[in-house]
């Protein structure tokens, strides 16, 4: 598994797969320290490309941001990774993950840089990287997903989370409970672009 947003994801992935084994590679050391205190079995790692963990039957990549990973560094390490036969899922942010936040974001002139977080590839990048990395049988598909926030504040700290200016984070919770017409609670539609392939 590459990328764990949360311990229960993990927990539901470990679940459908029984007794097989499971190994987590994570990039930010907060999340991972939290999934080996839950009993997991984790390897902290920054993308570079080509490293053998083992040949797994399954490789699933979905961090809850792109951060420092690529559709060519995910398509790579888990081709690496599977015997023949073995199958990699991607489940990344959509290349228009949500208009809602983003349109809000820029209303106020932050930079769309620091948005590349949370911009996945398009359709055809992700086929393309997955191609290059020999993979076969490739599917795309674009889900969307109703995601909660406990306030605008905690969603402008989520998605600027890369941003230094903390006055924008500020701003941006005030354009967003102005939005919403309120404070509190609210959903927003994510979407995200799951790709399926077979090596």
């Amino acid at each position: 598994m590459i990328g764990a947003s949360t311990t229960g994801q993990a927990r539901a992935v470990a679940r459908a797969i029984g007794d097989g084994e499971l190994l987590i590679l994570e990039q930010d050391v907060g999340r991972a320290d939290a999934l080996r205190r839950d009993g997991f079995e984790v390897i902290l790692y920054q993308p570079q490309g080509g490293e053998r963990f083992g040949m797994f039957d399954a490789a699933l990549a979905c961090p809850f941001s792109m951060g420092d990973w690529t559709a060519n560094s995910l398509a790579e390490i888990g081709s690496s990774n599977l015997r023949l036969g073995g199958r990699l899922v991607l489940n990344l942010p959509a290349e228009h993950f949500c208009e809602e936040l983003s349109s809000a974001f820029q209303s106020l002139g932050g930079d769309p840089e620091q948005l590349q977080g949370w911009i996945g590839p398009s359709r055809s990048d992700a086929e393309e990287s997955l191609q290059k990395a020999g993979l076969r049988n490739i599917g795309t598909a674009t889900t969307a997903h109703i995601t909660p926030f406990e306030s605008a504040e905690h969603a402008a700290r989520v998605l600027c989370s890369a941003c230094e200016r903390e006055e924008l984070r500020e701003d941006l919770a005030l354009v967003l409970a102005q939005r919403w017409k309120t404070t509190g609670k609210s959903e927003v539609v994510i979407h995200r672009l799951l790709v399926w392939s077979q090596r």
